[in-house]
């Protein structure tokens, strides 16, 4: 895992639109937020697949969110709420499923 500083640089280039810095940046969180996520949700397909679309949209959007200071804990907060949200979404779906 790369320092603080090393992972907002990585960002702010990103922002500039350097592919590269973003794909530093993946690889650089993809193994920290991939364990948490499984340890969360407990499928490591589901698991990937949400990171997935995090980075993906992540990257569009990534003029909206603009300058991070510490882009670990940034990203760690975001995917707390993704797999919120996917909980959320597979109890509504097993409620609906059991009607």
């Amino acid at each position: 895992m790369q320092k603080v500083n090393e992972l907002t640089e990585l960002w702010d280039n990103s922002i500039k639109g350097e592919e590269q810095s973003f794909a530093l940046l993946h690889k650089s969180l993809y193994p920290y937020l991939f364990s948490y996520t499984v340890k969360t949700i407990k499928n490591e397909s589901v698991a990937d697949d949400l990171l997935v679309e995090f980075f993906v949209k992540f990257w569009h959007n990534k003029l909206q969110i603009g300058s991070i200071s510490d882009v670990k804990a940034y990203f760690h907060k975001s995917v707390r709420s993704m797999i919120a949200n996917y909980v959320k979404s597979q109890q509504i779906e097993a409620t609906l499923t059991k009607q």
